[in-house]
């Protein structure tokens, strides 16, 4: 494997981590995952669409949602490669949405099932290792408006300066978070926790299976939207032309019609027939 690829995708690409970490047979995996994020025990009861993921990695742009239901509440990840204002407007909206559904499907107005998002986020331009959120207010921080609606921002580059400083010890605490960054060769030299030789070998092996297909280069959510939005416009575009056509050929028939009765009569009259 060529150390420069830069084709190759790390758990940082959304594809490779959902491939990876909503497969059914990787549950363990995911579990330890989200252990490390929200530093609490947590059993998985089920995944989103796990049955749409590994063996159609060739299909472009298919959207998967990573929601996980625990016995801590529902789990929402997001993988976010940089940072931008459309981006926590986005999170923040399918979050809701999640939330509303709940809502809605249950008998009364209660919070006694959690809704928790945690974006796995590159590029944010704040220092904190890591930031937490309630819905509450602003000018009492301690005055939560929803308790069961939790949101956990994940700063992947704070886990890349870790990993470029070699420290031991914060390495190790916070080594199931960081694998998320690496290729093979840095894996390598933690993959003695069979966690993450384990995420390595899921890693090779679905890169292996993207380099076999000539859709391996997925488009992002948002190229995919506005192509659906661009084909949608296409479409009716030419529904609009078919029926414009279609209608325009009955027009002219009705009034092709009436011109030859209307040419009939006329030419009845000017040879005396009654009409």
């Amino acid at each position: 494997m060529k150390k420069n690829n830069e084709k190759f995708k790390t758990g940082m690409s959304d594809r490779a981590f959902k491939e990876i970490f909503l497969n059914q047979k990787n549950t363990y995996l995911l579990k330890v995952l989200l252990e490390s994020v929200l530093k609490k025990t947590v059993n998985i009861i089920g995944v989103q669409n796990t049955e749409l993921l590994t063996g159609n990695v060739h299909v472009r742009a298919k959207r998967v949602d990573a929601n996980i239901w625990t016995d801590i509440g529902i789990i929402n990840i997001e993988i976010n490669s940089k940072e931008d204002v459309y981006t926590k407007i986005r999170n923040t909206a399918y979050i809701f949405n999640i939330y509303n559904d709940l809502v809605k499907a249950g008998k009364d107005y209660t919070d006694k099932i959690n809704v928790i998002q945690i974006n796995f986020s590159d590029g944010l331009s704040q220092k904190k290792m890591d930031s937490y959120y309630y819905l509450c207010n602003p000018n009492d921080t301690e005055d939560i408006r929803i308790k069961n609606l939790e949101i956990y921002d994940i700063n992947m580059n704070y886990y890349r300066k870790i990993w470029y400083t070699n420290s031991a010890s914060e390495i190790e605490e916070n080594k199931y978070i960081i694998m998320l960054l690496l290729r093979p060769e840095e894996l390598e030299k933690i993959s003695k926790d069979r966690i993450v030789r384990k995420y390595m070998d899921e890693l090779i092996k679905i890169n292996e299976v993207f380099k076999d297909f000539k859709f391996s280069e997925f488009i992002s959510p948002e190229e995919d939207m506005k192509k659906i939005i661009e084909s949608e416009k296409t479409l009716a575009r030419e529904k609009g032309m078919k029926s414009g056509m279609k209608q325009g050929m009955r027009q002219g028939m009705r009034q092709g019609i009436q011109q030859g009765i209307q040419q009939g009569i006329k030419k009845g009259k000017e040879q005396g027939l009654k009409v």
